[in-house]
């Protein structure tokens, strides 16, 4: 029997073919274009993701018998909006999660709702930067605060397996130590936790996911504690979130007095 797995992303489609024992038999790949029609715009024809997705599937089961076929599993990009009519016909290009038109909207989240967490706690935040998809200034800009002192770099967005997610990139060409990159948590699964040795002190780096910056509870609530005691976090403990790793966001958030994230 043969799998097969599609995942839709910013930049092209990629599908796989595996047999039940975990064998890849092939691989195929369909790019298609993104649109900036003006500066920070980003957008796409969905018709271009099915078009992409359907010549792959051909391409993809070219010679197998595809009655073998017994199970498709997909995965979608980041959120993205698709506005139908009535008929549930596409009416116009999608905005990608990339698109920075709201980017007023954006400033609110990063530097309103994004710090509320931190100032729970007795921290100052010595700075803030946006470097954007360059890798090298992603690095250069978590070292600078290194340099400055700070106890901990918190980096925002970027953190998904697109080929523009370039912020676990440049975490790890600091030199710092991954922990771990994924949690078995939602929201938050694509965070990255890493430590940076300096002068015998240990300096925690975190990628965080978009989701940080709108979600109410996340991955973010259940590691920032650690954090912030100097309370070193290690693999086991990560994938031990899983166990009760879903945020049912209950209507009224009873946090940290329920069952999220709290393993065995």
């Amino acid at each position: 029997m043969y799998y097969i797995g599609v995942d839709l992303g910013t930049s092209a489609v990629k599908l796989l073919l595996m047999e039940g024992s975990g064998k890849i038999c092939n691989i195929v790949s369909k790019e298609y274009p993104l649109f900036f029609p003006h500066p920070g715009w980003s957008e796409q024809n969905p018709e271009d993701w099915f078009a992409g997705t359907m010549d792959g599937l051909k391409e993809l089961l070219d010679g197998c018998d595809r009655s073998e076929v017994a199970g498709i599993s997909f995965g979608g990009q980041m959120h993205g909006l698709v506005i139908l009519d009535k008929e549930d016909q596409v009416i116009r290009p999608a905005l990608l999660w990339n698109d920075g038109r709201t980017y007023e909207e954006c400033d609110y989240l990063n530097n309103v709702i994004g710090k509320e967490k931190l100032s729970e706690y007795p921290t100052e935040v010595i700075g803030q930067t946006t470097p954007g998809d360059d890798k090298a200034q992603i690095t250069a800009d978590i070292m600078e605060f290194i340099n400055q002192g700070a106890d901990m770099v918190v980096c925002s967005g970027g953190m998904s397996v697109d080929p523009d997610d370039r912020t676990p990139g440049g975490i790890r060409d600091t030199g710092a130590r991954v922990v771990t990159y994924g949690a078995p948590v939602l929201p938050g699964a694509m965070l990255l936790i890493a430590y940076y040795e300096k002068e015998g002190k240990r300096i925690p780096i975190l990628g965080l996911p978009g989701c940080v910056m709108y979600a109410k509870r996340t991955v973010f609530d259940l590691v920032l504690p650690r954090i912030m005691a100097d309370d070193e976090i290690f693999p086991e403990e990560v994938a031990a979130y899983g166990e009760g790793g879903l945020c049912l966001n209950c209507k009224v958030c009873t946090f940290p007095n329920c069952g999220f994230g709290k393993g065995r």
